[in-house]
């Protein structure tokens, strides 16, 4: 789920309040119309109405909406379950809204009746205008309310109107209120006038009587209607267009916007706000399919290309019957011969064969095959010549789509249907004996130049069909037979272009061989090409015979089609290296047509724009570029965004602006930001046709050229996009936030098993490699999501299954903490402020500087923080002990400071238990400390040394990665290496220790005092010292093998493993230094 959407709980059916004042009424209504009555909600300041009565209850009642309720010929007025006003009317209320009349622009009470319209202010007056025809409804406008008038069997005469009149007479302006089909009343002393409509700079009497009012707005001058007949919603702007000063006073319409289509009118319209613009909302009921024949007869070439291509979207991959046969209608070949070939232009046929293809996408469906396979190479009757490519290759889409990455499973035995589509593209192939059975491919008239099919026009068409055939099948034969020229004589037969496409067809085959590195770019060029093209700087008096444009362009061509397979190869992973290879090349081709202030990259060719033309270079930048947003879809990058941005003005500013280009700069930029950061693209095979089909690397020369490409098929790149945006939400205030989180996807051909951090909102890699996500950093507690990479697509919308609920993880904040947004750099913590305020918080030196201060904190102060972050009464009641007299005036300042920040943590953390543990840990060093000093001590055992031990092994082990722990270290490691450390230097300081420690290892004798036997307890536990006998019988199997003449701690070190260091130093100072 979306952060702008939120799950709704039904409580309950709402009921108007006027039906509890009614049912206190002496006479309720009958039950026959007991659901006969209308109500709406109004806020109070719209009649600046205040209750009389003073207290709580009248305020409340100045802040929540008002209610009207409707019923019969009754109103009445509520505000909750207050009745403010009743209203009692001679005859049944039509309809009832406030306005604003009069000069004043006070608000009134007015009320459609039949013959009549009622007006009421707030102080109780009542003025009714007699209505001379049929009102059906009443709208409010910023200056008057709006009737609409009902047409009339038999109107009045049209007279037209005079602009040079300077007025009318009364029956001329009662026969013009009588033929407007709208009129409008601006003050309650009038009558109404007639409304006038703004066309071509004239003004003329509105009498469009199908034009029916559904909204207005009483703070705007809009209003928005709907015509049946033209299946048209419509918004007007309301203008005087006469002052108010002068006489008639006219108000006209002028239409500002106009939707066609809609079959009924909107269910409800409504006002909104996006960034603080005001915005009209229409809520339009669904469509049915049968009235996808509506827009069909409308005979609009747009509106029948984007249904077609719309319903084939909206039945991807099903093969619906129904919306088959309403395509298939466009596609003539479809036709049995006797019937008579209809007139369709070649635009929509084009946009019926990818129609067809989407529908019936990845099923391999035999005849649909057949049929597009003849098409490739047909021309249909009263074709414009110019658009037969463009045929050709929809044709070619549309047959890839329909065996989308089958390979060989789609065609089996039917090894004719490669055979067919390499002679498309010129390829020197013999027929196959089995050839396909459909009729129509045998007597079908082909596209061909003599005996052969003319490549220029069918085969563009067959690479694209071969190339989503195979796609990702890694299909050796068919690579091959798509080959790039190796010889000078082999360039000379195939464009250019075509060598464009073969490379991006190569490639797709080819899908596991892609790599981002420029040598893999390089790889595609072939050897011959790229010699020439390294020798343009020098001298070229023997390459005279050699066609030096030829190579350039089969270069330039060669190259801009391996970008355009690593952009579709890297399509929405923002990969890194995929972008910084495209933005070089692209940075390399700009600078080749003309320098700028990047420098050009090493390594490339230099001075190919002397020997081809800039339209071949703009071109292959503007598809390089095409393919830098395609990887870093959705992502917003910066830099390609300022790229884009000095393309756009470079155009305008150099002359050489154009369709194409323009095209290719806004849809880079759409993709750049796509969804608005929400969404990117996919890889799947589905994916990658739509991509390739919005892709295909020809530029239109203007807005209708449509002889190569339909233009409408760049729309088609939202079928390959997916929601993969990941968004944190605070589950205590249901707001998004910003939160680190760990993504782990796993190892693939390219990379090993990776993890990197993002910050929510972020754009997560596709199912097929994600596995795991976790929610990290100290401000928000830990969760992790695992899953099992899939080759599936994302989820849907509403999907249960899946695991981030629609792009959202609720994240819980920690105690204490605050949010990135209000703290950024983690400094202006709410609790880390608080406590230094309240508690007075200095470093060591600080402390002793104001050690006889005596400040006193105040404890309610202290209690307020602590129970604001912590209901734990062990803290509290700790809090209060910190802020009592005795407390302050204790001079141990070190310790003061320590509880103190013990307390912080463990409310940040929420980790209440652990204020026992660190003042037990802290308590036993400093007993440790009383005991070596002092002579006496609270602790009389060894088993606080032990507890110190394991908190000190246990971190050791997860700060390593030997023990895995999803929380990590309870007590902070920094504490605890304070503490080992002090133990270390508390036991190693006294001398009187290592005396004991050398009688107890060679006599085994305890020292007599209770202090020296306390000690060296401590000292034989902490350094882990084995009984006497296992030293001495160490020591002994050390002189046995070996003489020590200088120190023996490395071999004592082998046969002590566990001991530590400083004890392996004494047992050789006693055993070896004695000799």
């Amino acid at each position: 789920m979306s952060p702008g959407v939120r799950t709704l709980t039904v409580l309950g059916k709402f009921k108007p309040f006027g039906l509890i004042a009614e049912a206190t009424d002496a006479n309720p209504p009958e039950d026959n119309v007991a659901d006969s009555y209308q109500y709406f909600l109004f806020d109070p300041d719209l009649t600046g109405q205040r209750d009389g009565d003073d207290g709580n209850e009248a305020n409340f009642s100045r802040q929540r909406e008002h209610e009207l309720f409707i019923r019969d010929n009754r109103i009445i007025w509520t505000s909750g379950s207050r009745v403010l006003k009743r209203f009692t009317l001679y005859s049944p209320i039509i309809k009832a809204c406030w306005s604003h009349l009069g000069r004043g622009a006070e608000t009134f009470l007015c009320v459609l009746q039949i013959g009549c319209l009622t007006i009421y202010n707030t102080s109780g007056e009542v003025v009714s205008v007699p209505l001379p025809r049929t009102v059906i409804s009443i709208w409010p406008l910023p200056f008057g309310v709006l009737l609409q008038q009902a047409a009339e069997v038999n109107p009045t005469s049209y007279i037209p109107f005079s602009s040079a009149s300077p007025t009318l007479g009364s029956r001329e302006m009662l026969r013009k209120k009588d033929m407007s089909s709208h009129l409008i009343l601006r003050d309650p002393l009038e009558e109404p006038e007639p409304i006038y409509l703004e066309e071509r700079g004239k003004l003329n009497i509105m009498r469009d009587y199908d034009e029916r009012t559904i909204w207005s707005s009483d703070r705007f001058p809009l209003m928005t209607s709907y015509n049946k007949g033209k299946m048209q919603h419509s918004v007007w702007a309301v203008e005087c267009v006469v002052p108010d000063t002068v006489f008639p006073k006219r108000v006209s319409f002028r239409r500002i916007w106009q939707a066609k289509g809609a079959k009924k009118a909107a269910s409800k319209v409504f006002l909104a706000t996006d960034d603080a613009v005001p915005v009209i909302c229409f809520l339009i009921l669904e469509q049915k399919k049968l009235d996808i024949y509506q827009y069909f007869t409308q005979d609009h070439e747009s509106t029948t290309v984007g249904l077609m291509l719309g319903l084939a979207a909206s039945y991807r991959r099903t093969m619906q019957p129904e919306i088959a046969k309403a395509l298939f209608f466009h596609v003539p070949a479809r036709y049995q011969a006797s019937y008579a070939e209809f007139e369709i232009p070649t635009l929509l046929q084009s946009a019926a064969l990818v129609s067809v293809g989407i529908l019936f996408e990845g099923s391999a469906h035999l005849q649909t095959m057949q049929l597009l396979l003849g098409e490739i190479g047909r021309r249909s009757a009263g074709d414009n010549v110019l658009e037969r490519e463009g045929y050709a290759v929809s044709a070619g889409f549309s047959l890839g789509l329909v065996a989308l990455g089958r390979g060989d499973d789609a065609l089996g035995s039917l090894d004719s249907f490669v055979n067919r589509l390499l002679q498309y593209l010129g390829a020197k192939e013999e027929r196959s004996l089995l050839a396909p059975s459909n009729e129509d491919l045998r007597s079908a008239a082909q596209v061909t130049d003599g005996s052969t099919a003319n490549v220029n026009i069918t085969a563009p068409g067959a690479i694209i069909a071969l190339a989503l055939m195979y796609l990702k099948t890694d299909s050796e034969v068919i690579f091959s037979k798509l080959s790039i020229p190796k010889t000078h004589y082999e360039l000379e037969c195939v464009r250019p272009d075509f060598i464009m496409l073969r490379v991006v067809a190569r490639n797709l085959i080819m899908w596991s061989r892609i790599r981002p590195t420029s040598d893999w770019i390089q790889s595609q060029v072939p050897e011959f090409v790229k010699n020439g093209v390294s020798r343009l700087q020098d001298n070229m008096d023997d390459m005279y015979e050699v066609d030096v444009e030829a190579l350039v362009q089969a270069y330039v061509n060669i190259v801009a089609g391996a970008c355009i397979s690593l952009g579709l190869r890297f399509a929405g992973t923002r990969d890194g290296n995929a972008r910084d290879l495209l933005n070089s090349y692209a940075l390399y081709l700009l600078n080749e047509i003309k320098p700028v202030s990047a420098p050009p990259a090493n390594g490339f060719p230099k001075g190919i724009a002397k020997h081809v033309d800039r339209g071949t270079l703009e071109m292959c930048l503007y598809l390089i570029v095409l393919s830098l947003s395609v990887v870093m879809a959705g992502s917003g990058d910066l830099q390609i965004f300022r790229l884009l941005r000095f393309l756009r003005s470079r155009n305008s500013a150099d002359g050489h602006a154009n369709y194409g280009t323009q095209m290719a700069v806004s849809l880079a930029t759409g993709f750049l930001f796509l969804g608005g950061g929400m969404r990117t693209f996919s890889t799947n095979n589905g994916s990658l046709a739509m991509l390739l089909i919005t892709l295909y690397p020809r530029l239109p020369s203007g807005p209708n050229d449509n002889r190569c490409h339909l233009q409408a098929f760049r729309h088609l790149y939202v079928l390959a996009t997916e929601a993969r945006w990941l968004q944190t939400i605070d589950v205590d205030s249901g707001l998004p936030v910003y939160a680190p989180v760990e993504v782990t996807v796993k190892e693939t051909e390219l990379y090993s098993e990776t993890r990197y951090c993002e910050v929510t909102p972020c754009i997560l890699p596709e199912r097929a490699i994600l596995k795991r996500i976790c929610v990290c950093g100290p401000r928000y507690w830990p969760q992790q999501v695992e899953l099992v990479p899939e080759e599936k697509h994302w989820w849907s919308f509403g999907d249960k299954s899946d695991p981030f609920n629609s792009g959202v993880i609720y994240v819980k904040r920690k105690v204490g903490a605050c949010s990135y947004v209000d703290d950024p750099v983690g400094c202006q913590s709410l609790l880390s402020r608080a406590m230094h305020k309240v508690f007075g918080l200095r470093t060591l030196d600080e402390s002793n500087m104001l050690a006889n201060s005596h400040r006193e904190l105040d404890s309610d102060s202290v209690d307020h923080l602590v129970s604001t972050f912590s209901s734990d009464p062990s803290l509290i009641a700790f809090a209060q002990l910190c802020c009592d007299k005795s407390w302050n005036d204790r001079s141990d300042s070190d310790f003061k400071e320590f509880c103190l920040q013990v307390l912080f943590d463990c409310i940040s953390k929420d980790r209440p238990a652990l204020l026992q543990v660190y003042l037990s840990l802290y308590t036993t060093i400093g007993s440790m400390a009383d005991l070596l000093v002092k002579s006496h001590s609270n602790v009389c055992d060894s088993l606080s040394i032990s507890s110190l031990k394991v908190a000190l092994a246990y971190n050791e082990a997860v700060s390593s990665g030997r023990l895995a722990s999803s929380s990590g270290g309870f007590v902070q490691s920094i504490f605890l290496a304070s503490l080992g450390k002090r133990c270390e230097e508390i036991l190693n300081s006294s001398t009187e220790l290592k005396t004991n420690l050398r009688d107890y290892l060679t006599s085994e004798a305890w020292p007599d005092d209770q202090k020296d036997l306390i000690l060296l307890s401590w000292y034989l536990k902490w350094f882990s010292v084995p009984s006497p006998s296992i030293i001495k019988a160490a020591v002994e199997k050390i002189k046995s093998k070996c003489k020590i003449s200088a120190s023996a701690v490395p071999l004592l070190r082998l046969v002590l493993p566990s001991t530590h260091i400083s004890a392996i130093r004494e047992i050789d100072r006693v055993f070896f230094s004695i000799d």
